[in-house]
């Protein structure tokens, strides 16, 4: 119990104070116990709200979105269960129990293995545009924990051959529970093959300005898990309480804003940056690639996530990339907000390789039915088309005088990173470089190894792309 003095008893100041500290007294919880996910609850009839979701969220819980009516859901262990019930003497009602998704698919979802059939499936339609990419073999890496590869599809108006032509990325699934994203990154797929083969000049003209990659699904292992064990889970499957991939990337990964130190925290971070096979993966493919356009997708929450949470960025790239989220979440009536936490993949892309990078969170819920799912394709088309076709700030190649691709570091005299960011031209890949940047005039630097360095003023204006090919002596 908390006691005013009684001369302050009339003290405004002092009764909110008491107040509050009345509220924290009254919600102050202990570290979740963590455990395997159970069941979706709603806590509370009445009194919930964002001070304390966030108490719950900083505790470990599993939160799904805000307060809402004097409620709020979660997804919980028995351990958490019990503990809640204990500590907070808030109605506990059960939505629904884990399952093997497996045993109760809402029809027409596509398993795991059938993602990927129909990947090489249309990699065998469309030879000449579309490749089935093993990407662990590629980049000689190691299998999953649970020995699994990763896969692409890449689209190209000639997929054979390394095109003079920047690449984009379109990813989905890093959190195994979210089955709508790959049935997306499938809808991509199949429209853009078949609008090319078809001469849709929507989609020619999109495949003669850039290569596409789409990676379905980022976590085998846990999506595996999903469908076969627990329709809850969220992580990859290390050591069996797993690594939340999207709070595994370095940028921001130890700050206060990044994931969990506690293992069987749903947003466990990992014991390092990096550490996972996945991750490192993603990370190697991307350098190789030199991705000038981003998009992660995740379920749920209809809203397009730009920018860093804890970690500094230039408000000039603050400014462009939450204008830039608020032009896509337009496509399709969504949202824009912050990321939920830092260490997550799209802000990464920004740390190494673009600042044209979003994570795009669909739906109202991680399993919707297959009916929904198509609905919701359907409305995010737009959005989707608008990232695909939305055009660089900035691009061109950096040779020698010979015209021998380098590569070079890049930067903008007026952008001032603050976390170690780099960009580079791709030497394999004709010494393409890009930068993404609003509309206004730069001081560009160039420096390669043995060559003198260039400087060099460029203009950007809204809605074009400026080439500008750069020579070092």
């Amino acid at each position: 119990r908390i006691q005013s003095d009684p001369d302050q008893e009339h003290d405004p100041v002092m009764k909110w104070c008491l107040l509050l500290l009345a509220i924290v007294a009254a919600f102050a919880l202990e570290r979740t116990p963590g455990g395997e996910p159970v069941a979706r609850v709603v806590l509370g009839t009445d009194g919930v709200n964002d001070a304390f979701v966030s108490d719950l969220r900083s505790s470990g819980y599993d939160v799904l979105g805000h307060a809402d009516k004097g409620n709020v859901q979660l997804i919980v262990s028995f351990e958490e269960l019990e503990q809640l019930q204990k500590e907070t003497n808030m109605d506990l009602t059960p939505v629904e129990y884990a399952r093997p998704l497996n045993e109760d698919i809402p029809s027409g979802y596509h398993s795991p293995d059938q993602v990927l059939h129909i990947m090489n499936q249309t990699a065998e339609r469309y030879p000449n545009i579309v490749e089935y990419v093993d990407l662990t073999a590629r980049y000689a890496m190691s299998e999953t924990v649970e020995g699994r590869r990763l896969y692409a599809v890449k689209i190209s108006k000639d997929v054979k051959s390394n095109l003079d032509l920047p690449n984009i990325l379109v990813v989905s699934s890093h959190h195994a529970r979210e089955i709508a994203t790959p049935e997306l990154a499938l809808a991509y797929i199949e429209r853009i093959t078949k609008g090319y083969s078809n001469g849709d000049a929507e989609f020619v003209q999109l495949l003669d300005k850039f290569v596409i990659w789409v990676a379905p699904c980022w976590n085998p292992d846990g999506t595996h898990y999903v469908w076969e064990h627990n329709n809850m889970w969220r992580k990859n499957r290390l050591g069996g309480y797993g690594v939340d991939q999207n709070r595994n990337y370095e940028l921001g990964w130890d700050t206060y804003c990044g994931g969990s130190d506690y293992k069987w925290d749903q947003t466990y971070k990992g014991a390092r940056a990096n550490s996972e096979v996945e991750t490192q993966l993603m990370i190697k493919w991307s350098q190789d690639q030199n991705f000038a356009k981003v998009i992660d997708y995740h379920s749920y929450g209809e809203e397009v996530l730009h920018g860093y949470v804890c970690p500094e960025m230039p408000s000039i790239i603050a400014q462009y990339t939450e204008r830039e989220a608020g032009k896509l979440a337009e496509q399709c009536d969504y949202g824009t907000r912050k990321p939920s936490g830092d260490g997550e993949h799209q802000q990464w892309s920004i740390l190494r390789t673009t600042s044209y990078s979003f994570l795009a969170e669909l739906d109202g819920s991680f399993q919707p039915s297959y009916y929904s799912t198509l609905q919701e394709i359907d409305r995010v088309w737009p959005q989707s088309m608008y990232f695909l076709k939305h055009p660089l700030s900035i691009e061109g190649h950096v040779k020698d005088n010979s015209g021998r691709p380098l590569k070079a570091a890049i930067k903008v005299a007026q952008v001032q990173w603050q976390n170690g960011e780099t960009r580079f031209s791709a030497e394999n890949n004709h010494g393409r470089y890009h930068l993404n940047l609003p509309e206004g005039t730069y001081d560009v630097t160039f420096t390669a190894e043995s060559y003198s360095p260039k400087t060099v003023q460029i203009t950007v204006q809204e809605g074009q792309t400026t080439v500008q090919d750069i020579v070092l002596n």
